[in-house]
């Protein structure tokens, strides 16, 4: 005999996961990629373990925002290699370089080519919570020990949009791991979303237990359903 599921006996269960979910409101705030369109060459613009690009940008003076997203145009110049590429948030001093203690964090490993590519990146939203009117260093590095992983740039149209009430500063370059920085002029290829903190889904152990209780009860009361059905 079969057994029919009723949207009553499933609906407490779906609701509970759609909840969980939470919802998605990504909104792109700066971007020189086309939305990863834009044409690359094999122009140089290195990261490694001691050359650093900073990105220093400042927040809109309302709202809670967190990054959870970006582009990056990157290449190797050594072809087929797996790259550790990290980034870093860190306050800014009176000249905007990057300075203090590392505010957020993140590593990615990402299969490089010869050729240049926008390899996309999701962010941990709930480690890259941003404040109103601040500014920001994003810090880019790798684990390369020389020049050979490039971050390159569009070679037209490659000045950053911005949107969303955010602005960008410029960008600084260090060769020495930090320990002094200057501007560079050097467009990488970069887009950078946020999301609004509201947004980002922040599950509770025992909020979780009570939707999984939720979720395994609908499948028992369907379980009897069916046996008393039999």
């Amino acid at each position: 005999m079969k057994t029919l599921v009723s949207f009553e006996t499933l609906a407490p269960a779906i609701i509970a996961i759609a909840l969980l979910a939470g919802p998605a409101n990504a909104e792109v705030i700066l971007d020189n990629t086309l939305d990863g369109t834009n044409s690359l060459t094999t122009s140089l613009g290195s990261i490694s373990v001691a050359s650093y690009q900073a990105k220093i940008f400042t927040t809109p003076s309302t709202g809670s925002l967190a990054l959870d997203g970006m582009k990056m145009a990157l290449y190797s110049q050594t072809g087929n290699v797996a790259r550790t590429v990290s980034v870093d948030l860190k306050a800014v001093d009176g000249s905007n370089n990057p300075t203090g203690s590392v505010l957020a964090t993140e590593s990615f490993v990402l299969n490089l080519t010869s050729t240049p590519t926008y390899y996309d990146i999701d962010l941990n939203a709930a480690i890259w919570g941003l404040s109103s009117a601040m500014t920001y260093a994003l810090v880019f590095s790798s684990d390369a020990s020389n020049s050979t992983t490039s971050w390159t740039q569009p070679p037209s149209n490659n000045s950053y949009s911005m949107s969303g009430g955010f602005t960008f500063v410029g960008t600084r370059r260090t060769t020495n791991s930090g320990s002094s920085w200057s501007a560079n002029t050097y467009n990488n290829g970069l887009q950078l979303s946020v999301a609004p903190v509201s947004a980002v889904p922040e599950i509770d152990p025992n909020s979780l237990g009570s939707v999984l209780a939720l979720v395994f009860g609908s499948l028992g009361l369907l379980e009897r359903r069916r046996l008393k059905a039999a």
